[in-house]
């Protein structure tokens, strides 16, 4: 259907047309031509001298040259060039060139034009990036993915590079049935008790193994236990510093961290605050057995090794801890993750019986989320579990 002319409009051609200015009375012609639309007062109210002088100016633009044919192609090489430039240094910069290297690159580096690459071409990229893994990936991740995609034609096209920015999909994330699954008490507890079987094991093995492995599993041993008993983000635990330690207390106190730039103090439970001891412990010993001064600095990760050398990435190590548990899982959605131990503390907080519950509000200030959220996604229990106290 074509678009409804405003009555007050004056149709001078298919492709020119006047129309009365909001804040003047001269009218203003817009002309489509190679694409794009141009406006121009006309300075003046009368119809006809308008129609004269729009007549004019749109020949003029008609004849000058088209922009593709001036335009030096900008290959898919020189965009991702160009637009990592433009990225900080970060976790930001760090996501966008990984994810280009492992899914963009494989699909578009062959485009020497980045505008060849069409709508059609980036449905076809998304049907193969579903395709590419054992299992699909979930939407969320498809849709963080395809945000980058979309920011850097985005990019292109206000450099001009580009006449129109190619449709990047959103895929409903009511596909998934809900967020990542929490561990129930059982799988929690079997989860834990392998990953210090798994410690030992590797502290008895050979010179190497006890001195490379060993001190991984550690680290994913406590990183678990403090996103289990906190309710912290993944990334957010990645951001910690010393700083953040509120030793007095047995506190985290997030300043900017994570991709959320979250402030906010968290109160940690008992297996939290020994993880963390533990850190500290290990931190403090490799400076004594390296003669260096026993201090925590304060700008250092809390989730490092012993040597103080940052790790960023215990997916792996996790990933090997969970078919060591045996778990097995037939989607992506069913899988667990590190963020799952953070679901994990809001439903033992929102479900436990045993001891005080924390209110929503509450919870929710701890986590750094809405109440909306809270009551959502973690609230499992149900009528049945509260059987003895409604037989009164």
């Amino acid at each position: 259907m074509s678009k409804v002319t405003n009555p007050a409009s004056i149709r001078v051609s298919p492709n020119l047309l006047l129309k009365p200015q909001p804040n003047s009375k001269n009218l203003q012609a817009h002309a489509h031509i190679h694409g794009k639309t141009y406006r121009k007062s006309m300075r003046t109210w009368d119809a006809e001298l308008a129609r004269q002088r729009a007549w004019v100016w749109f020949n003029e633009l008609d004849k000058e040259p088209k922009h593709t044919q001036s335009r030096s192609s900008i290959s898919w090489r020189d965009l991702t060039e160009r637009y990592d430039a433009t990225l900080a240094e970060g976790s930001k910069r760090r996501y966008h060139t990984q994810t280009r290297a492992r899914h963009f690159d494989a699909f578009f580096s062959h485009f020497h034009d980045i505008c060849e690459i069409t709508s059609g071409t980036i449905l076809d990229y998304v049907i193969t990036r579903r395709k590419k893994g054992r299992v699909e990936p979930l939407p969320q991740t498809l849709n963080r993915e395809n945000t980058n995609l979309r920011q850097m034609f985005s990019f292109a096209f206000k450099h001009q590079w580009i006449d129109r920015q190619p449709q990047v999909p959103f895929i409903a994330e009511a596909l998934t049935r809900r967020r990542r699954r929490d561990f129930t008490l059982d799988e929690y507890r079997t989860l834990r008790m392998m990953a210090l079987k798994r410690i030992r094991e590797a502290q008895r093995g050979s010179g190497r193994e006890r001195i490379s492995v060993a001190p991984y599993r550690q680290l994913l041993y406590d990183a678990i236990q403090i996103l289990a008993n906190s309710g912290l983000r993944v990334d957010e635990l990645r951001s910690i510093t010393w700083r953040c330690i509120d030793w007095e207390r047995g506190d985290i106190v997030l300043e900017r961290a994570g991709k959320r730039r979250s402030n906010r103090r968290l109160i940690l439970m008992l297996p939290a605050i020994r993880a963390i001891w533990r850190l500290s412990a290990r931190r403090r010993r490799w400076q004594r057995e390296h003669d260096e001064a026993e201090a925590l600095p304060p700008n250092e990760l809390v989730i490092a090794l012993p040597c103080g050398t940052a790790v960023r990435q215990l997916d792996t190590g996790f990933d090997n801890l969970l078919k060591a548990c045996g778990f097995s899982f037939k989607t992506a959605i069913e899988k667990h993750a590190m963020t799952s131990l953070r679901h994990t503390y809001a439903t033992q907080a929102m479900t436990r019986k045993s001891h005080k519950r924390i209110s929503v509000h509450v919870l929710a200030l701890q986590m750094g989320t809405s109440e909306r959220m809270i009551r959502a996604h973690y609230g499992h229990d149900t009528v049945e579990d509260y059987r003895d106290e409604l037989r009164g």
